[in-house]
């Protein structure tokens, strides 16, 4: 009996719990898309990744707790990485409006996009979500590059008010993307 009493204290000093770790609460990116700006003829498109740094290439959903220094959230993951996430954002909004997918040797555009920040931002208590993602997108024989930047303000510093705001910000994207495609006088 001593010596199960002493095997039970050394796991209670040691931290060990007969308790159920609790599961990670999963999110994505996933805005509703709608059809912005339909192009009158169809056209092809592909889209690359070109640059997805540390930490948007991670499940943890991160927060920026300085201008230099990432946090991740303690009981909160993607479903995907946030870069793959914006990719699939982007082809369903081409595709609600007009564009098919692609291989790349067969594509009418061809798009490739650099992420630079995707994430809340909670300094010295001002909650704001950022995004920053620039395309470079050839379309036929025209080729033009432009930078998504844009920040919202936050409610509070919870997971779920960063992510619908992360949320809300790739839907801007998307539509901005597809906007300047369709100015930039793709297919005809």
């Amino acid at each position: 009996m001593k010596k199960i009493c002493i095997i039970l204290a050394a796991f209670i000093v040691a931290g060990c719990s007969f308790a159920p770790l609790k599961q990670p609460t999963l999110y994505s990116i996933s805005p509703p898309i709608k059809s912005f700006q339909q192009i009158k003829k169809p056209s092809t498109v592909y889209i690359s990744l070109a640059g997805c740094p540390a930490p948007f290439d991670s499940y943890f959903i991160y927060y920026k707790n300085s201008p230099f220094s990432f946090k991740a959230f303690k009981d909160a993951r993607w479903i995907d990485v946030p870069c793959n996430m914006l990719k699939n954002t982007f082809y369903k909004a081409l595709a609600k409006n007009g564009f098919k997918p692609a291989l790349p040797s067969e594509a009418f555009c061809r798009i490739s996009f650099n992420v630079y920040d995707f994430e809340p931002v909670f300094i010295k208590k001002s909650y704001t979500a950022k995004i920053d993602v620039d395309f470079l997108i050839n379309c036929g024989r025209n080729s033009y590059k432009f930078e998504f930047l844009k920040s919202l303000k936050l409610k509070d510093n919870s997971t779920y008010s960063s992510v619908k705001a992360l949320n809300k910000l790739t839907m801007l994207a998307a539509k901005s993307l597809v906007g300047k495609i369709k100015r930039g006088k793709s297919p005809r």
